[in-house]
This record gives structure tokens, C-alpha cells and sequence, in this order.
């Protein structure tokens, strides 16, 4: 009897499914057990410490968590008909379950980010599988796939330091972007804040760091000299000068076509103004300019209007008066008095003539925000005489001209631009410390050294005298290297973090490999 009648009684064996198939099928109930192994982590940690217990004091253990991950896994299955209990038919499927149940830790711990779910989720959960299947059927498997998983990210971030040299806060990367925005160009230690990058480029850098410094330097100054609408790279008197005629030109220009119409609010900032002059200075120091000046005013006032042409002669003289003296009570009364007249011209243009409120109120701030350059390019220094104005320079003058408060909850106009410069462009000490006596030694000495040696090797003396002057020039050509735009670019990247098992996102991979219940219990 031919064999071929009994196939017919043999059950059929099911089809293998595809790799793919399987894949996606281990992949999603791996996540789903991954998502339950999250929620019942409480509950797995209790049962944990209580099986500890259990075998130190041999003591009966106590009952299973109703909300440990094992028991959220089998209420999943059963409301998913076993879907979540499906198992790897492919070597492939098996790498995909493992690290679909890593990845609901990764991405709940780590702040929802995909790089995240890769680093502590992914990476984890294919090198735990694989050190698994490194070691299967051995006593070595559940230890190996713990070590593996907690050392992926380790050696991941170990790797990246190759594609991110200097990784560096997202509050560092966030001032440097302003100064991007503004023109401003940074060195990658600008922008990492790595000291001994920073000592590298300016030992190693030479005239090129020197001149790449002065090229920053001049676009943080233009950034602050365009807020007072002038357009020039340094402040240097003749550019303040004629910076401060165009804003007189620009109140000329508004004050022809408005008069100030007097109101009761022009009167009363005028009394106060006078007021806390006379109470902040003493009898024998006050200046009587300060009285005669507001009567002036309130005479003018009290006509009903004031043309155009008195308020902006007024409001000059009163300007010259406070950029004339040192006296800060007396240069804010000065100052005090001409935004009283200042306000009330605001007032009337509003009221009267609507479309050159915008231009008005341009001119206001480009003369207010003068104020604070004429003061930071007032200080002390080689680069202030000429016409560099320095991220702590613009940082005191905008303390001083527009207040502490404007500028620590940055509503003033430098606050932005002033932090992001004293945050990347401070410079590094210019002497005595270890890094930079490093980096010099390593420049002037070590590539001559080393230049000498190889020549020698292979020209004896004049190889050797050879080697030595390209060896001696090899720090100039790294210090070119360091500032030019790709080399910037590739040391200052941030395409990939750093990691260290302190991360408090490594608690995902310990979620994980608690849930999963990698190590063999004790009593076996």
C-alpha cells in the first residue's frame, strides 16, 4: 500500500511565518508586556524585596502584588486573547521582543524623546538578546544579558564622543544660538564651554585666534550699536557722534509735524521729579538748574500746548545737561525731567496723530538704548578705546541705564544679547594655568620634538633640522584647523549626548531588567 494513502491522516504543520511577520508580531507584544512591566514596577519591586526577605529571614513569603508586572502581564493576555504572549519564531523576532519590552521604560523615562527610546531602549535590548544568545544554556546567560544591556549605553555614549567630542548643556547651546541669530560668530569652545578647547585654540591659534577674537568682537558690537538703530561694527566717538545726530534728527523730524498738548499728568510727573531731587540731595548740593528748568516747563505748559520745536530744543538741553554729569541723582533728574516731556509728547501723538506713534516710539528707544552704549563703550581697556564693546562691558551699562529688574527678567533691550555674551565670549585666564601651560607645551614642544625624530630617522642631521621646522609649525596649522568653519562646526556639534550609568534615564534599563527577572532566584 503506497505511503501517499496516510498523508491525508497526518495533520498539516502550519506555515513558518515570514521574518517581517514574526518581527512585527515580537515586536508589538514585547512593547505591550514592556508597557505593563512599566505599571506594575511598584509592584515588582515589592515583590522583589519580598522574596529577598523570604530567603535571608526564611520566612514565608507574602502574597504576590495584584499589580506586579507578572499579573498586569497575564491580565493583557486575557484581554487580548494571548496576543501579548506571542513568542519569536526567528532569531530576528527575538531581538525585536527583547527590545520592545525595553523600550516603554525608555520612552516614559526619558522624557518621551526618540533618542531616548533608542539609547536606553533599543540599544539595551538588542545587546541584552544578543549576549543572551552569546551565552545560551549556560549559568552565564541571565548575568550576561543584565551586564550587556546596563554597558550599551555606556558604550554607546563611548562612541559618540567621536561624532560629539565636547557635548554640553541645552542652556549653553541656547545663549550661543542667540549670538547665532544676532551675527555673531563662536569658536567650539565658545559654544561647548570646554576649557581646554578654549586654551587650545588660543595657544595653538595664534594671530588666527587673535584676529577670529577681534572678528567676534566687532559683530557682538554692531549686534548692540543696532539697537540704537546704528549701523557700524565698532563704537568709536565718531560713530557715537554721528549715531546720536541721527536720533536727534529723527525727534527733529516727529517734533516739526506735533506740539504737546498740555494734561494734568505732565504737571504732577514734572512736581514729583523736583520732589525726589530736592529730598535725595542735600541743601548745599543741589543744583538750582533743576528748579528753574521745570518752571520753565510748567510756564510753557501752561499755555495749553507746547510746539514742537521748544520740546525738542528743551529735550536736548535737558540731554546734554545728564550726559554732562557724573552726579547720579543729578543726571536723573536731568534725565527725569525730559521723559516727563517725553511721555506727555507720546500722549499728545496718540491722541492727535496716530501714524507717528510707531516712529515716535522708535526714536525713544534707540535714544534710550544710546544711553547704555555711550556708557559701555565709556570704559576702561584696549578694546573699549578701540570701539569694541565687551559682553561685561554692555552687561554693567545695561544694569546701570535700564535697572537691575529689566535686566535680571530680560525686558531690557541688552538683557538677551548681553547674557548670551558674558555666558560663550568670556575669555579664558591669560596665563598661570594648567591648561594653557598644557596646550602651549604640547604645541611648541612636542610636534618639534617629534618632527626632529622622524626626520632624523630617515635624513639623518638634515632630516632631523627638517622635521623639527615642519614639526614647529604643525600647532599653527591645528590652530587654523581648530577655527575654521568645518573645524568649528564638527567640534561644537551636538548630534549625540553623553551618558553615564548616573543618568537617571538608566532606570528604564533597570526597569526592564527587573521586570524581564534576568537573575535567577536565590533558592535556585
Amino acid at each position: 500500500m503506497s505511503s501517499g494513502m496516510f498523508d491525508e491522516l497526518i495533520p498539516a504543520q502550519p506555515e513558518p511565518p515570514s521574518t517581517m511577520t514574526d518581527v512585527l508580531k515580537s515586536a508589538g507584544s514585547g512593547l505591550a508586556r514592556g508597557t505593563a512591566d512599566l505599571i506594575g514596577l511598584p509592584g515588582t519591586i515589592g515583590d522583589a524585596v519580598n522574596n529577598g526577605l523570604s530567603y535571608v529571614t526564611g520566612m514565608q513569603r507574602l502574597p504576590q502584588s495584584p499589580l506586579s508586572g507578572e499579573t498586569l502581564r497575564s491580565a493583557a493576555s486575557t484581554v487580548s486573547g494571548g496576543a501579548t504572549d506571542y513568542r519569536p519564531q526567528t532569531t530576528a523576532g527575538e531581538f525585536a521582543s527583547t527590545a520592545g519590552e525595553f523600550v516603554p521604560g525608555a520612552v516614559a523615562l526619558g522624557g518621551g524623546t526618540l533618542a531616548s527610546a533608542i539609547k536606553y531602549g533599543v540599544v539595551p535590548g538588542l545587546a541584552s538578546e544578543g549576549a543572551g544568545q552569546l551565552t545560551e544554556g549556560t549559568g552565564y546567560e541571565p548575568y550576561a544579558r543584565v551586564i550587556a544591556a546596563l554597558a550599551a549605553p555606556a558604550a554607546l555614549s563611548a562612541g559618540q564622543r567621536l561624532i560629539t567630542p565636547f557635548p554640553t548643556s541645552p542652556e549653553r547651546l541656547a545663549q550661543a544660538s542667540i549670538l547665532k541669530r544676532e551675527g555673531v560668530d563662536l569658536s567650539a569652545g565658545d559654544i561647548t564651554g570646554n576649557k581646554s578647547l578654549k586654551y587650545a585654540e588660543s595657544e595653538l591659534g595664534g594671530t588666527a585666534a587673535a584676529n577670529f577674537a577681534e572678528k567676534g568682537g566687532e559683530q557682538f558690537t554692531k549686534a548692540a550699536l543696532s539697537r540704537a538703530g546704528i549701523n557700524a561694527d565698532r563704537a568709536t566717538p565718531e560713530v557715537l557722534e554721528q549715531g546720536l545726530t541721527d536720533i536727534g534728527k529723527q525727534f527733529d523730524d516727529l517734533a516739526s509735524r506735533n506740539n504737546l498738548i498740555s494734561d494734568p499728568q505732565l504737571s504732577t510727573d514734572i512736581g514729583d521729579t523736583v520732589r525726589s531731587y530736592v529730598s535725595g540731595t542735600a541743601p548745599t548740593n543741589r543744583v538750582p538748574a533743576i528748579g528753574d528748568l521745570a518752571g520753565d516747563i510748567a510756564a510753557e505748559a501752561s499755555k495749553g500746548q507746547i510746539s514742537g520745536t521748544w520740546y525738542q530744543n528743551m529735550s536736548s538741553n535737558l540731554a546734554k545737561r545728564a550726559r554732562g554729569t557724573n552726579d547720579p541723582i543729578l543726571k536723573g533728574a536731568y534725565q527725569d525731567l525730559r521723559s516727563s516731556l517725553d511721555d506727555a509728547m507720546e500722549r499728545s501723538i496718540t491722541a492727535n496723530n496716530p501714524s507717528d506713534l510707531g516712529g515716535w516710539q522708535q526714536a525713544r528707544k534707540n535714544y534710550r538704548n544710546f544711553l547704555t552704549l555711550e556708557t559701555a563703550a565709556a570704559g576702561a581697556g584696549e578694546d573699549a578705546a578701540l570701539g569694541l564693546i565687551s559682553p561685561a562691558k554692555l552687561r554693567q551699562a545695561a544694569l546701570q541705564t535700564q535697572g537691575k529688574r529689566n535686566y535680571t527678567q530680560g525686558n531690557g533691550d541688552f538683557s538677551e544679547l548681553a547674557r548670551a555674551g558674558v555666558a560663550t565670549m568670556s575669555p579664558v585666564p591669560n596665563s598661570g594655568t594648567a591648561s594653557r601651560l598644557n596646550a602651549r607645551n604640547l604645541g611648541a614642544s612636542l610636534s618639534t620634538v617629534l618632527g626632529s625624530g622622524l626626520g632624523g630617522s630617515a635624513g639623518g642631521i638634515p632630516g632631523a633640522i627638517a622635521g623639527g621646522a615642519i614639526g614647529a609649525l604643525a600647532p599653527a596649522v591645528a590652530g587654523r584647523t581648530l577655527l575654521s568653519a568645518p573645524g568649528r562646526a564638527y567640534l561644537s556639534n551636538q548630534l549625540l549626548g553623553q551618558a553615564n550609568i548616573a543618568d537617571p534615564r538608566y532606570a528604564a534599563v533597570i526597569d526592564a531588567l527587573l521586570s524581564r527577572q534576568q537573575l535567577p532566584p536565590p533558592n535556585q
